[in-house]
């Protein structure tokens, strides 16, 4: 079995931030693992 982890930074979340090994990357997996975004408080 050749199983691989890859840890990739998104910056902020601006989609347009990415770079294109990771959107490459992305598209080769079968599994991601994602935080779940925090809700923002508007004051």
């Amino acid at each position: 079995m050749n199983n691989k982890f890859y840890g990739i930074g998104v910056g902020v979340g601006d989609p347009e931030e990415i770079t294109l090994k990771a959107i490459n990357i992305l598209k080769k997996l079968d599994v991601v693992v994602l935080p779940e975004a925090k809700k923002m408080r508007v004051v």
